[in-house]
């Protein structure tokens, strides 16, 4: 029987500094869902300051719990220190190793992690911008290394699904059309469905008077609300033109799953 791949995720946490609970809890169901434990979270920032005050200090630990959190600083950018150099510079490469071991114990307790960072997204428009990347390349060169199945994916992971159905008001289907660049779900925590919706996912929007399609990014938390950030739009008709097109977005961005 062949062996299947251990998964890890990699993650940005741009925009939730003040959603750390709300993350948190949508992490938690999203795996509890899928048949596995609540994840563990590995910071792997140099320096865990900035402007996010969630972010800041021990405050992410505190709110994951302790127990599941770990802050490799040796996998942080050094760039970050030194100021001149090339734009990533990893403090300990070799400390890869430490992190596929901590991501192979969990597998035994059917586990995943979540290694993270600050910025945004993995690549832009198809250049490594971000260093989780790089240590993304580091561990999976080491699980083959080692002879081991390994996948790396953006949180929450996850492939474009058949377009998901979702309900408008009127008044919101003509913000989305004018251009407004999210979709509002409510306070009311989402459902394991949402929060694991995949980047580059394709919602099918319906009002009394319209229907139409948009592309839309992983589910996020700000101000009391969740919402899912509006990619692109387009006709009914447009749903292959859409598809190939948030293929080319997950691509670009870095988003797509990375196998050894």
């Amino acid at each position: 029987m062949a062996r299947s791949a251990v998964t890890f995720f990699s993650w940005g946490y741009r925009g939730w500094g003040s959603s750390t609970k709300q993350f948190v809890r949508a992490a938690d169901a999203v795996e509890r869902t899928l048949g596995f434990r609540p994840p563990y979270f590995v910071d792997i920032r140099l320096r865990r300051s900035g402007r996010a005050s969630g972010f800041v200090g021990y405050r992410f630990a505190y709110v994951a719990g302790q127990r599941r959190h770990k802050w490799m600083q040796s996998l942080g950018n050094m760039r970050i220190r030194r100021k001149t150099g090339p734009p990533i510079q990893i403090k300990n490469p070799k400390a890869a190793s430490a992190l596929l071991d901590l991501t192979l114990d969990c597998a035994k307790r059917r586990q995943r992690i979540i290694f993270f960072c600050q910025c945004k997204y993995p690549h832009e428009r198809g250049r490594i911008m971000c260093h989780r990347a790089v240590v993304a390349s580091l561990v999976l060169k080491e699980a083959r290394r080692r002879g081991i199945k390994a996948e790396v994916v953006e949180w929450p992971g996850g492939s474009q699904r058949n377009p998901i159905d979702l309900q408008l008001t009127e008044a919101e289907a003509i913000k989305i059309k004018r251009g407004k660049a999210s979709l509002d779900l409510g306070q009311d925590f989402p459902s394991p469905t949402l929060s694991a919706l995949p980047w580059g996912s394709i919602a099918r929007l319906k009002s009394a008077q319209d229907r139409f399609l948009v592309i839309v990014g992983a589910a996020r938390h700000r101000n009391g609300g969740w919402f899912l950030p509006v990619i692109d739009k387009g006709d009914v008709s447009e749903l292959s033109s859409l598809r190939r097109q948030s293929e080319r977005e997950r691509k670009a961005f870095g988003l797509t799953p990375r196998q050894v």
